[in-house]
């Protein structure tokens, strides 16, 4: 269902939906893996960028973004290690 939200948000460039259906999907997957599980990353990247887009939220949006490249900096690691 948040995957629906997040594609009809995305698709209507309603930024302002699309910020809480990607915080929500982020929690649910944050529940299901690893916090550095690629759909994890992908996942936080998508709400950095939602937040972002929603204008007035740069700092968070920011905080988020950086938290993504962490964590496909330490797959990246472990999938190199392998």
């Amino acid at each position: 269902m948040n995957q629906e939200c997040m594609n009809s948000a995305t698709a209507a460039e309603d930024w302002a939906k699309l910020v809480p259906c990607s915080k929500r999907a982020l929690e649910l997957i944050e529940d299901l893996f690893d916090p550095n599980h690629t759909n994890v990353a992908m996942l936080t990247r998508e709400y950095g960028l939602a937040l972002d887009m929603h204008g007035g939220e740069q700092t968070e949006s920011e905080k988020f973004l950086k938290s993504a490249v962490k964590k496909y900096e330490k797959i990246l690691v472990k999938t190199l290690q392998s």
